[in-house]
């Protein structure tokens, strides 16, 4: 057995950074919109820890595979079963049954470490919101465990077929390699390469060299350094997306910080900040299913907010000191398929007490309308693409040309939008056209410099500009719930009528959490034609009226269409009472948080049939 190195302290400090990174990015988004980041730092040091661990007992000749995957197992399941077990008491109370059944599909992903992949099959824009899965979180885990299987076989095979002179070299290939395939794989599948092993491999192996170097001396310091330098400076000179440089800079200053051995002085020796560092590991598996249930029952407010926060630390100290510290889950090597067989109990009964839910009506009402979803993809055909798909294979017919009346270009919210122009352009013989993809904002000059589908956004847009600009006036129908900014509306409406179309701009629909047939079906009638409820997000109403009054400041020609406005109208205090169907035992006009039915997009494409028809053609 290899002795423990030294505790380092400075490791110790940037656990707790990326954990409160990672914590305050999921509670308080909009602070903190790189707090994501703090996931690769966990990378890093990871990588930096198995390495310099494979690296002792190799020198010691004692390095054995099973050992090592043994030891992490022990390092990684009490906590998460007590995790999952919690999850699966606690979400019980509040889940519908056809959300429970989907709750124990993720455990099983989760237990076996394969959640990565079981969220990437299971992403697209008309998903669930991030919130309704409390087991979201395991994906990075689940990326963890991968890596800590396959670098000891990796390490190995390398060994035995190479010898121990080409270790280091044979790493730093497949270092190139999963760089390489991120790079790839981001520019064709975002979500692929956000959620594949292979694709975050680099990663871990960043760190994994900086330990090697480390363990070579400080002769190669210069390398570190200068390679360093020159990672940097290829992030900020090349172009990939934003996202892709964030994510290069930190890891290259971990791998520096963690190569470097900075000095413990008072920040990082902090009291604070060890023990933050000290419960990382549960408190990043307890505070995202806290968020989640918080967000799933209310729409919260700033202090609710901050009590997740304090609940997190609470049940991760907890956590720390009865899972981690005292693993009795796991004191043997039969303790591992008890461990396996536990889960799987807990998981079959509680899916055999979903019968006894008394919650078949309200459940059926909301699995109803999360269904429409894939009735609505459907409809959209080759003129909308989802993260699974390249904007380079959408076809030329998508945007417009000589002839074309009326174009629709959006995202998910004028993809929603779609079938009720559709039926619109059928009464009226219009030719209509259509670009659209989730979380892609129109844009003519400032494009997105950040963010996962960067690339593919702008190159849907940058088709759509080009198009507008040679073909004949036409009728533009913009529409988007992202990056909701007034001087990019006005940018947008000003090309379009440089060009000799006519802007009809779409305001932001009304927004509820987690979704409006839930919130119907916990708490109001479920024929019900207006609703006021908490769970509104009342500021996309603000935020609409604030664009209205930019159109009308900026004397444009292009018509903005305020939606949120024609459904919601002031209730009582600072609350909205916002039209959800046309009339009792209709449908809803909406099927998730934001999302138009069928039946909301003919209400819509209503409201603007003046706008499109009285525009000139």
């Amino acid at each position: 057995m290899i002795a423990n190195s030294a505790f380092r302290y400075d490791i110790n400090a940037y656990r707790a950074i990326a954990v409160v990174a990672v914590l305050l990015f999921h509670f308080f988004p909009t602070y903190l919109p790189l707090g994501y980041l703090g996931v690769d730092i966990f990378f890093v040091i990871s990588g930096f820890l198995m390495y310099s661990i494979i690296e002792q007992s190799l020198d010691a000749q004692e390095f054995s595979v099973k050992d090592f995957i043994y030891r992490r197992v022990k390092r990684v399941y009490p906590a998460l079963l007590f995790l999952i077990i919690s999850v699966l008491l606690v979400f019980w109370i509040f889940y519908f049954p056809s959300q429970y059944l989907r709750l124990t599909e993720e455990v099983i992903f989760s237990i076996f470490g394969l959640s990565n992949y079981y969220y990437y099959a299971a992403a697209d824009y008309f998903d669930t919101g991030s919130y309704a899965k409390p087991l979201l979180h395991t994906w990075s885990l689940s990326v963890e465990l991968q890596f800590y299987v396959s670098l000891p076989i990796l390490c190995f095979l390398i060994v035995q077929v190479f010898g121990r002179r080409l270790l280091l070299p044979c790493i730093f290939c497949f270092f190139v390699f999963s760089l390489s395939w991120h790079l790839w794989a981001g520019y064709n599948n975002s979500s692929f390469a956000f959620y594949d092993v292979v694709s975050r491999y680099w990663e871990f192996l960043v760190g994994s060299l900086s330990a090697a170097l480390k363990v070579a001396r400080m002769r190669y310091s210069w390398f570190v350094r200068n390679a360093a330098l020159v990672a940097l400076g290829i992030a900020l000179l090349v172009n990939f997306s934003s996202s892709d440089v964030q994510r290069m800079i930190i890891v290259a200053l971990t791998a520096v910080a963690l190569f470097m051995k900075a000095d413990t002085g008072f920040v990082l020796s902090n009291k604070i900040i060890q023990y933050l560092g000290n419960i990382s590991y549960s408190l990043y598996l307890w505070h995202w299913p806290i968020a989640c249930l918080i967000y799933s029952l209310t729409n919260p407010a700033p202090l609710v907010l901050i009590a997740g926060i304090v609940v997190s630390v609470a049940i991760a100290h907890f956590s720390y000191k009865f899972c981690e510290k005292n693993t009795f889950l796991i004191k043997a090597g039969s303790g591992v398929a008890v461990t396996f067989c536990l889960l799987f109990l807990t998981v079959d009964v509680f899916r055999s007490l979903l019968s006894n839910k008394s919650w078949e009506v309200e459940d059926k009402y909301i699995s109803g309308y999360l269904a429409q979803k894939e009735v609505l993809k459907a409809s959209f055909g080759e003129c909308n693409f989802s993260d699974s798909e390249y904007v380079g294979f959408l076809s030329h017919s998508c945007f417009p040309t000589n002839g074309t009346d009326v174009f629709l270009w959006g995202d998910s919210q004028a993809a929603s939008l779609s079938p009720g122009l559709l039926k619109l352009a059928d009464n009226s013989n219009l030719q209509i056209a259509q670009a659209t993809a989730g979380g892609c904002p129109p844009r003519v000059s400032k494009l997105l410099d950040r963010g996962a589908r960067a690339e593919q956004c702008n190159e849907l847009n940058l088709k759509a500009r080009l198009a507008l600009e040679e073909s004949e006036p036409l009728v533009v129908v913009i529409s988007q719930r992202f990056g909701l900014r007034k001087d990019q509306y006005v940018e947008v409406a000003r090309f379009l009528e440089a060009h000799g179309h006519r802007g009809v701009f779409i305001g932001p629909y009304p927004e509820w959490s987690p979704s409006l047939p839930e919130v119907i079906a916990r708490r109001h009638d479920m024929d019900a034609v207006f609703l006021s409820d908490h769970s509104l997000r009342s500021n996309l109403i603000d935020d609409a009226s604030v664009l209205e009054d930019a159109f009308r400041d900026a004397k444009l020609e292009s018509q903005f269409v305020n939606v949120a406005e024609k459904l919601c109208v002031s209730a009582r205090g600072s609350s909205y009472s916002c039209r959800i169907r046309e009339a009792r035992g209709s449908g809803l006009f909406f099927f998730d948080y934001g999302h138009l039915t069928e039946s909301g997009a003919m209400y819509v494409s209503k409201s603007i049939e003046r706008a499109i028809l009285g525009a000139p053609r």
